[in-house]
């Protein structure tokens, strides 16, 4: 390791201690996903890496998972996520909108097929147990913005 990223590391027990880097924790906690009233799913949310990211595990409720890495990057001042799942992968970037939901676009690839389209999520907090969750993609047939997912996530209680 570099002398420079040894100094870096070494400098701060808690590099990612401003509030910036909480502001996706609304998010962390154990929530089941509905679409509508059916049960999609259910995705479980921790902080990790010393506050500087959060890890997303997802289950469908047919069995498929996936899982997230989000974090906050703090040389071009967004929120960076990564998705892989069984079937596709997506790359967005973005950060808190005017209504305090978490807002970002990027792309959807699918694996071991030749499609990408343009892809957006946005989380949006109702209350502290409640968040509403949309995902929208570029249909490449028609270059029109589809829904991909909408529904929400329901705190699951202890």
């Amino acid at each position: 390791m570099g002398m420079f990223l040894s100094a870096l590391l070494l400098s701060s027990a808690s590099p990612c201690a401003a509030e910036v880097y909480r502001q996706f924790d609304f998010w962390v906690g154990t929530w089941d996903i509905y679409a509508g009233d059916q049960l999609a799913g259910r995705s479980e949310i921790a902080v990790i890496e010393n506050g500087c990211a959060i890890e997303q595990r997802w289950t469908s409720a047919t069995g498929a998972t996936g899982r997230s890495i989000s974090h906050y990057d703090h040389a071009d001042q967004s929120w960076h996520q990564t998705w892989v799942g069984e079937a596709f992968s997506v790359l967005m970037s973005g950060g808190l909108d005017r209504e305090g939901a978490m807002s970002l676009k990027g792309t959807v690839s699918a694996f071991g097929q030749p499609f990408t389209s343009k892809y957006k999520g946005r989380w949006k907090p109702v209350g502290d147990d409640r968040i509403e969750q949309r995902f929208d993609f570029v249909d490449p047939e028609t270059g029109e913005w589809r829904l991909w997912f909408e529904g929400h996530s329901e705190r699951v209680q202890d």
